[in-house]
């Protein structure tokens, strides 16, 4: 396979730290693999492919990654039966650190449990589980605020709740969770984005940046809506369109008020 100059000092680059950034289909995939078979056949001084950590965002491209480096030492074989380190490499293949980060920990905790006192045969929990253990600790934590009855929480209920069930707050307390799980520091996110809503006056709060955010939002929603009801009007207007302009014109005044 012909590389381009960039990828080729990718592949040939050496004891230093790289950082890779290219689109998707350019062929990252395959200029990692090569970089791989030429550190691991190298002729004076070949790493070990179990030595190696290759981290991938899904279990499907950690397989597919290590199947392509089998493929390609396969090819290398065919092509030299005799060359004895690319036997080697590929007895080795299968015990490759090529996957998830979740699965490369999973890995070191269980062959290091005896120092940290874990039964080994754990596993990690799927989706679904975690899923049905947070709406469970969810459902006990709201159990435990409505028998305090505190006032503030009784009013936040009473604001979100459907009926008399608290899935609700539930939701958006998981939602909450799952988004700021996704932020750097989550417990620092939370208090920014409740010190946002710490207003005292009215004034306050029509200059503070949530509701200048709120304030923007209503105003595109309310142009796409003037747009829509100017073009019904143009329809209904046109010799064979409904004939409810009038009814239109009093919408779009309205809306404009």
């Amino acid at each position: 396979m012909k590389w381009t100059d960039k990828q080729q000092k990718v592949i040939d680059t050496r004891d230093r730290n790289i950082l890779v950034s290219a689109a998707a289909g350019s062929g990252k995939t395959a200029v990692l693999v090569e970089r791989i078979i030429k550190m691991i056949t190298d002729e004076e001084n070949p790493t070990d492919v179990n030595q190696l950590l290759v981290v991938t965002f899904t279990r499907a491209a950690a397989s597919e990654m290590k199947e392509r480096i089998r493929e390609a030492l396969e090819k290398m074989e065919e092509d030299n039966p005799n060359y004895l380190n690319v036997q080697k490499q590929l007895s080795l293949i299968h015990n490759a650190n090529i996957s998830t980060i979740d699965s490369f920990c999973a890995r070191v905790v269980k062959d290091n449990f005896d120092k940290i006192d874990l039964d080994p045969n754990f596993r990690i929990a799927d989706e679904n589980e975690i899923e049905m253990l947070q709406s469970d600790i969810v459902e006990e934590m709201l159990e435990e605020y409505y028998l305090a009855a505190d006032d503030e929480f009784m009013e936040l209920a009473e604001k979100y709740s459907t009926g008399k069930t608290s899935d609700s707050i539930g939701e958006l307390i998981l939602r909450m969770y799952k988004f700021a799980s996704g932020q750097i520091e989550p417990e620092k996110w939370i208090k920014e984005a409740i010190s946002v809503y710490d207003v005292s006056s009215k004034e306050e709060m029509e200059q503070s940046k949530w509701m200048q955010g709120y304030l923007e939002l209503q105003k595109n929603r309310l142009e796409g809506i003037l747009s829509q009801l100017n073009i019904a009007l143009t329809i209904s207007e046109s010799e064979d369109g409904p004939k409810c302009a009038k009814l239109l014109r009093l919408l779009l005044t309205s809306y404009r008020r």
